[in-house]
């Protein structure tokens, strides 16, 4: 099975478990994939895409006695907007997937136009910037400010990574100098562990704004 086909199961399960719950039977499961066109649909391929969801992302897919059907556990300590995020993820690789995966991809690539996107440029730092995250390790990085001549050294907490307007940021923060930082460059791993997380505060302060500067 393809991992394109692989992607396009998991997704179909999700979208049926997911809040606002509808506790879906195994049968009508089974139904979707069906009509989704996916192969080797089966009770046994279902408990063995179960098993992959939770390996692969960490999510647990789980029966419910009193409705007769599945949901998507979610621990109390985890907020739903964070599973909005991920599957937001998941979707765009589903749609980036599939204009690669057949046996004509780079012929048939002809139909297709990409804009030349300069925003593009740093997307290499990204492997290194979320194992910071995903660690919880501080990073070294370099930061200029609009007015500064030259970049300055810092070693920050990071927060979250962003996207806006085709734009990705990191957002950190410097305890030294008591602020949230958005822009950088040339990011390095250390091994210092993030002190306090603060992504709740950084979130209450952004609200709808961007590249500011904030203050506690």
């Amino acid at each position: 099975m393809s991992q394109l086909d692989i992607l396009r199961r998991h997704l179909t399960i999700l979208r049926l478990v997911q809040p606002p719950f509808l506790y879906p039977s195994k049968a009508k499961i089974l139904e979707r994939l069906r009509q989704e066109d996916l192969e080797s649909v089966s009770a046994r391929t279902f408990d063995r895409d179960k098993r992959e969801i939770e390996s692969f992302y960490g999510i647990r897919i789980k029966p419910s006695r009193k409705y007769r059907g599945y949901y998507l556990y979610q621990p109390e300590d985890e907020d739903l907007s964070n599973f909005r995020q991920f599957f937001q993820l998941l979707e765009r690789c589903e749609r980036l997937a599939f204009l690669t995966n057949s046996s004509d991809a780079l012929r048939t690539s002809k139909y297709l136009l990409l804009k030349e996107n300069q925003s593009q440029l740093g997307l290499q730092h990204l492997p290194v910037i979320w194992k910071a995250l995903r660690m919880q390790l501080q990073l070294q990085f370099k930061y200029q400010t609009f007015h500064a001549p030259e970049p300055k050294p810092y070693q920050l907490d990071p927060l979250m990574l962003l996207e806006y307007r085709n734009r990705w940021y990191l957002a950190a923060w410097d305890a030294e100098e008591q602020r949230f930082m958005e822009r950088m460059q040339e990011p390095q791993l250390t091994q210092v562990p993030v002190q306090t997380d603060r992504r709740a505060e950084f979130l209450a302060l952004k609200q709808d704004a961007l590249g500011v500067l904030y203050r506690p």
